[in-house]
């Protein structure tokens, strides 16, 4: 059966179509009547010989009741069985496998409550089917970090943006003290094991990334949730590494030069999605450019692929890269000038 979007769209308008038996449905009408919907919701029209084959796969997939009959000498569409409907089709035992494998890959994320009423879902199901989905061997496995105490919080903060829900949150940032104030959550983000919520102080007018392992108490407040008019989370970290986006920052060309030894591996993974490759030396050294926002995280990463990246533009950010690599080794030399007193 075909599986996209557009074949879905009209068989779901060919069954609207053949339960109405209150039209003679021909071909032609069915046709028109597909194009039609399918133009309004901006989608391509199709051909009659589709329209064919969309009724032949309704009838092999789906076991829809397609009958013929004419009408004077046209020939009619119509099911034979009214009640039919494709909507009113159970799910397969194949499928609620489908739905139990989503499960394991869900459940490898500690801390939602989602997944337990899933697991109940699903056990429902195959309950309906009078059978169970085959038990299967784990074939996929993330990365896994102890996670910090900020997961005890993942579902309370999905629930709350999910039920568009003010938060009362006492939070303290590192090296800093603890403040307490109400904030309406927008988004959940993962970054290298760790999690931040995305959303907005109350009475602000810009967002606040909070990591949930600071995090100290949070409870549901009956304040008035200020809707996201904020935040796209489609293109939000289109032009950022990590989740910090300093206050008035833009997006900036950055041109780096990579050393041979390093290529393949920043090749294969790049540094952030818009990451290009401009020009490949004789030697193997190659030069890439990205265009992002200039953050903590930018810079974390730079600075963990070593000496053998070098930052060539813009000037700002390769004096904060060479001021950093100063520090590093003056606190090597003063280190070692200790040790040498000692001896």
């Amino acid at each position: 059966m075909p599986l996209n979007k557009s074949f879905q769209r009209r068989i779901e308008v060919l069954d609207a179509c053949l339960r109405r038996k209150q039209r003679k449905w021909t071909i032609d009408s069915l046709l028109q009547e597909v194009n039609e919907k399918l133009e309004g919701l901006g989608a391509q029209r199709v051909s009659q010989r589709t329209l064919y084959a969309d009724l032949k796969a309704l009838k092999a997939e789906y076991a829809a009741p397609i009958e013929t009959y004419r009408d004077a000498r046209i020939i009619c569409y119509r099911y034979s069985n009214p009640e039919f409907s494709i909507r009113q089709l159970p799910l397969q035992q194949e499928e609620v496998g489908y739905l139990r494998d989503a499960l394991h890959v869900l459940m490898q994320i500690n801390g939602f409550q989602l997944t337990q009423e899933m697991e109940t879902v699903i056990g429902k199901l195959e309950n309906t089917l009078a059978t169970t989905a085959e038990k299967r061997h784990a074939i996929i496995q993330f990365e896994h970090t102890e996670l910090t105490s900020g997961s005890s919080w993942l579902d309370d903060i999905f629930q709350a943006i999910k039920g568009r829900t003010v938060l009362h949150i006492r939070y303290q940032p590192f090296h800093k003290e603890a403040r307490e104030y109400y904030y309406h959550p927008y988004l959940l983000k993962e970054y290298r094991n760790r999690w931040f919520v995305i959303g907005r102080k109350d009475g602000h007018n810009s967002l606040t990334t909070l990591a949930l392992d600071r995090i100290q108490k949070l409870k549901a407040s009956s304040r008035i949730f200020h809707e996201n008019d904020l935040l796209n989370p489609d293109t939000y970290f289109d032009s950022l590494v990590g989740v910090t986006l300093p206050t008035d920052a833009e997006p900036e060309k950055i041109v780096l030069k990579v050393k041979q030894e390093l290529a393949p591996y920043v090749l294969t993974k790049p540094i952030h999605a818009s990451q290009k490759l401009i020009k490949t030396a004789a030697n193997g050294d190659i030069t890439l450019e990205l265009c992002v926002v200039n953050n903590y995280e930018l810079r974390s990463e730079l600075l963990g692929l070593g000496p053998q990246l070098m930052v060539m533009e813009p000037q700002s950010l390769r004096k904060e890269m060479q001021a950093m690599y100063e520090q590093g080794m003056q606190a090597y030399e003063t280190k070692s000038q200790q040790r040498n007193r000692k001896d």
